[in-house]
């Protein structure tokens, strides 16, 4: 059985939009997840372990969310550093902004 588009192990353009946006709406949840933890733990030495995922789980993030035009959180720098170093002025966020 051939593969109709061996790129993406058979899956069209808009599938593979729609995984890429599904990995970095999962992933912006775990950072969210992160952030609260790393705050309810401030203090606490396991405070910098979230952190660190925080910081991991948002590169990973926005390497999902790039090819994607940043339709998740937006560029690498609302991934990285939040809204306002965003090229796009604000956080393009879809669990925040609405957005299904």
């Amino acid at each position: 059985m051939a593969i109709e588009n061996e790129k993406f192990a058979g899956l069209t353009d808009a599938q593979v939009e729609r995984i890429l946006e599904q990995v970095a709406t999962v992933l912006n949840l775990a950072c969210d997840i992160c952030k609260n933890e790393a705050e309810r733990h401030s203090g606490h030495e396991s405070a910098y372990t979230f952190h660190a995922l925080d910081y991991i789980l948002s590169g990973v993030g926005a390497l999902a969310d790039m090819p994607i035009r940043g339709g998740v959180v937006g560029d690498f720098g609302a991934w990285m550093m939040g809204p306002y170093f965003s090229e796009y002025g604000d956080s393009r966020n879809t669990v925040a902004g609405g957005k299904s």
